[in-house]
């Protein structure tokens, strides 16, 4: 293998996502350390059917997060990963009123109409989920096959609820205690820094580099996800191409799919149209409840371009948008990110 694409392939490690795991794993005693902000935006989302749809009462989702991500090379076949992400979430939507009055009363229903207004807007900011890595290599050629192990843990966050809190647990219990159950202080919705629960996941990593200056990769694994949320099956593909010895553009796409039942969080209520204005909730009409479980399927696709600035700096640029999901946001996601190389062993060039 020539120095130009041994070099390539190094660059194939510092894609804009921590998650975006690779086969190729760093040699005994290398380090890289990533900073990345994404910045996302939304105005719809998949519920748990049909197709995307926008945010009822004109809702927009918008969140930034710093990524912190540091990897060793512990032998030249193993390496680790920890990553750190803080992150800024933010929902606005307009308010609305739902509870009908039941009475005769002018007064009484002003009173009623201003002590029942609906804001569902919310933001939070915090560490989100803590990541450890472990990634041994089994080939590099003629491919470069790896394992990999990662655990993602909670750091405390309030996970997510139902609309007004994780009681009741059923549609017809939640319509019969509607009229406790709907009120300004009871809501919660599901705007938090992530699930607020323990994953581990395996996966099986492959990756080719040709001579061209392209390269492919992909994933397969299972996340077993604990806290009652729903295992699921993981996919990844990524496609790259050399444009002279700096700059590499990249495509990929990333399915994440459900395969068990989630825990019920509580009851979300959604629209039955989302698109009509705050004054169509009126007395609960346009209003669907649905159970909100700890699950969730996306998929993900997007590219992006790293740039070697010089031989131990990369500056990645990446976007990526979510197509099809269930219980997710339709997001647009920004990626901005410097990786530096270092040895740590002075007597070893990189």
């Amino acid at each position: 293998m020539t120095k130009t694409r041994a070099g390539w392939l190094l660059l194939t490690l510092l894609l804009p996502t921590a998650a975006s795991a690779s086969p190729w794993t760093l040699r005994r005693g290398r380090a890289v350390v990533q900073a990345s902000f994404d910045f996302q935006l939304a105005n719809s989302e998949f519920i748990n059917e049909g197709p995307e749809r926008s945010f009822p009462l004109n809702g927009r989702f918008s969140g930034t997060s710093l990524n912190l991500t540091a990897r060793l090379g512990i032998t030249d076949r193993f390496e680790m990963e920890a990553g750190l992400p803080i992150k800024v979430v933010n929902y606005r939507a307009d308010p609305a009123i739902i509870q009908p009055y039941e009475g005769n009363d002018p007064d009484a229903a002003l009173l009623h109409y201003q002590n029942n207004v609906l804001d569902f807007s919310q933001s939070g900011a915090g560490v989100g989920d803590l990541s450890l890595a472990g990634r041994y290599q089994f080939l590099l050629n003629p491919l470069a096959l790896a394992g990999e192990l990662r655990m993602t843990a909670p750091t405390g966050y309030a996970g997510p609820e139902g609309t007004f809190g994780p009681e009741p647990q059923t549609v017809e219990a939640f319509v019969a205690a509607s009229k406790a159950a709907v009120a300004p202080s009871n809501i919660r919705d599901d705007v938090t820094l992530g699930d607020g629960q323990l994953d581990i996941a395996l996966q099986v990593l492959v990756g080719r580099a040709f001579s061209t200056g392209t390269f492919v990769r992909a994933g397969t694994g299972y996340n077993l996800r604990l806290g009652g949320a729903g295992d699921q099956v993981l996919g990844d593909l990524r496609l790259g191409q050399a444009l002279g010895r700096r700059v590499l553009i990249y495509g990929f796409g990333r399915i994440a799919y459900t395969v068990q039942q989630g825990r019920s969080v509580g009851v979300t209520v959604t629209a039955e149209d989302p698109d009509l204005p705050a004054s169509a909730y009126a007395n609960g009409v346009n209003t669907r409840p649905i159970v909100r479980r700890l699950e969730h399927n996306r998929l993900d696709v997007g590219g992006g371009l790293i740039w070697r600035i010089v031989d131990t700096v990369e500056f990645n640029l990446g976007y990526g948008r979510t197509v099809w999901g269930r219980f997710t946001a339709a997001t647009h996601t920004v990626s901005l990110g410097i990786g530096v190389r270092a040895n740590l062993f002075d007597d070893d060039p990189i």
